[in-house]
């Protein structure tokens, strides 16, 4: 059994957004091996916060997402994305995906480390949204050795330019040759929570049945951002459209970073974003066993593809 990483539900900050129709913040399934039962969402467990130099130097970008229920009840959820064009976030799909009772009405990116320091200046609306035309396509969420990849890549573009020191965050192209096997060592980052326990299993006294309850943090740490280094490859699909890495150490993605990156350390000690946060691997939703990213190696043509299409 595996679980999609959620994006992460926060209070709403009170933060005035233009409304965007279209996308949903989290969604549920069942699989296994690459395919996980998704509870979509992420954030770096074990890792450290990081200032707001680190964040502009690699492109990082904190997605707030606002959606409404049939009662007309609001709420936000968090992603974490990167900048790799001006106007050009790249996140996971499934954070733009709409599904359940509530309909996501506006997304917004800011580029702060911290949400707690966002003022609404600083944020940027989404204007238009370009997901994966494959994504979740051909995959059996009930069979547990299904191992269809799901896609799970997003673009999404600025109404305006980011802001100028922040730098773009390097992306793989067809011509490059980059290998990615159980010695590789990555670094991630992203906005989600800091603890790898999010949900039990208990025993229902009046039932008997055994159900999943939350874990409640006694502090909240969804919307800071963080990173961890030296970060374990377990495996990779012979596409490289998804890599899968160890977190058995409870350190690694957890709700709330997803589509945040995986960077890769390269010779001349510059960093080349090769994955991004798709979901976790435990039936319950925790984040201490393997997490799954979307391969960027094996997506580069969709991304040159893709990358001119959101611009128009």
């Amino acid at each position: 059994m595996k679980t999609a990483l959620k994006t992460t539900p926060v209070i709403l900050l009170g933060l005035m957004l233009v409304a965007y129709t279209g996308c949903a913040p989290q969604k549920n399934n069942t699989n296994s091996d690459f395919n996980v039962s998704s509870t979509l969402s992420s954030n770096i467990v074990g890792g450290v916060t990081v200032d707001q130099a680190y964040g502009n130097e690699n492109g990082l970008v904190g997605l707030a997402i606002i959606s409404q229920d049939l009662l007309g009840r609001r709420g936000m959820s968090l992603c974490t994305g990167t900048l790799i064009h001006k106007r050009i976030v790249l996140t996971a799909a499934h954070c733009v995906e709409n599904s359940g009772p509530s309909n996501i009405v506006s997304v917004v990116a800011y580029f702060k480390p911290n949400i707690n320091d966002v003022k609404k200046e600083d944020l940027i609306r989404i204007d238009k949204v370009l997901q994966h035309a494959d994504f979740l396509k051909g995959v059996d969420q009930s069979n547990l050795k299904d191992q269809t990849a799901w896609n799970d890549i997003a673009l999404l573009r600025l109404s305006v330019d980011a802001p100028s020191d922040v730098q773009l965050s390097k992306i793989p192209n067809k011509s490059d040759i980059i290998k990615i096997n159980t010695a590789t060592k990555l670094t991630l980052a992203g906005y989600g929570i800091a603890t790898a326990i999010v949900n039990k299993s208990v025993k229902d006294p009046a039932t008997g049945k055994i159900e999943i309850v939350p874990v409640t943090e006694k502090v909240n740490t969804s919307g800071i951002l963080r990173k961890i280094e030296n970060v374990s490859v377990i495996r990779v699909t012979a596409d490289n459209k998804e890599i899968m890495i160890n977190q058995k150490n409870s350190k690694g993605a957890c709700h709330g970073d997803s589509g945040g990156p995986a960077f890769l350390k390269q010779t001349d000690g510059t960093q080349i974003q090769v994955g991004v946060t798709s979901r976790g691997t435990d039936k319950l939703g925790n984040c201490n066993k393997a997490a799954i990213f979307t391969g960027l190696i094996g997506q580069a043509e969709w991304l040159e593809i893709s990358m001119t299409a959101i611009l128009k």
